[in-house]
């Protein structure tokens, strides 16, 4: 059956205006995540990280110290990643390809961090009574990248209905508090924490443009 014209200017029209919005959305945040990635990996630095540090190190509360432990444990990646895993197999049960598109958006978002904490090996905040110690390279923030990468496909998926608008709420401020608390807690610099935001947008929009999740659960 041949397609109507007018369909077809429409089809086409989508097309045109899907490529910029697709090379802003993933293309602009993974270039920011690179340029960090390549200064970090030579030696720089960011001037306002260590005062901003410092700021929330003199300004702890024993909510907040407890407030920062709970968000350490349930952000990491020894939970997340299970999660995520258990969240796309009842989503095969459902729809085999959102199953998958929670697999690469969360998998994929974690190997992209892994390899760039390799490549780039940032040290971590070196700061006297820190809340947390952790040893290893600090950029990007896995707890941040596990977080968004989960909240983000999970709304993809909810996106046809409309509990997406919970999950991107809810979501938007557990990953926002998960950042803060990275910080606070002194284990990472402002930096690590906003190119993992950076790297999980703009892996998981690139995800979302190649499996179309939004359109599975309307077949």
């Amino acid at each position: 059956m041949t397609p109507r014209p007018s369909r077809l200017l429409t089809l086409r029209s989508h097309r045109r205006s899907f490529l910029p919005a697709l090379l802003l959305g993933v293309g602009l945040p993974l270039a920011v995540v690179a340029f960090l990635a390549q200064h970090f990996a030579f030696g720089g630095g960011l001037g306002f990280e260590r005062g901003l540090s410092e700021t929330l190190r003199g300004v702890r509360t024993p909510t907040g110290d407890g407030v920062a432990r709970a968000l350490d444990r349930l952000g990491d990646g020894w939970l997340v990643l299970p999660l995520a895993a258990v969240i796309a197999g009842v989503l095969f049960r459902v729809r085999r390809p959102l199953g998958w598109f929670v697999l690469a958006t969360v998998g994929g978002a974690a190997l992209l961090h892994t390899a760039l904490r390799a490549v780039v090996d940032r040290p971590r905040p070196v700061l006297e009574g820190a809340l947390l110690s952790e040893t290893g390279a600090g950029f990007p923030s896995g707890h941040v990248v596990f977080s968004a990468a989960l909240v983000l496909a999970l709304a993809a998926v909810l996106w046809p209905t409309r509990a997406r608008w919970v999950v991107l709420v809810l979501g938007t401020l557990w990953v926002v508090a998960m950042g803060w608390a990275r910080v606070y807690a002194g284990v990472h610099h402002a930096a690590d924490v906003v190119a993992a935001l950076l790297l999980s947008l703009g892996w998981g929009l690139a995800m979302i443009a190649v499996f179309r999740p939004e359109h599975v659960l309307e077949r």
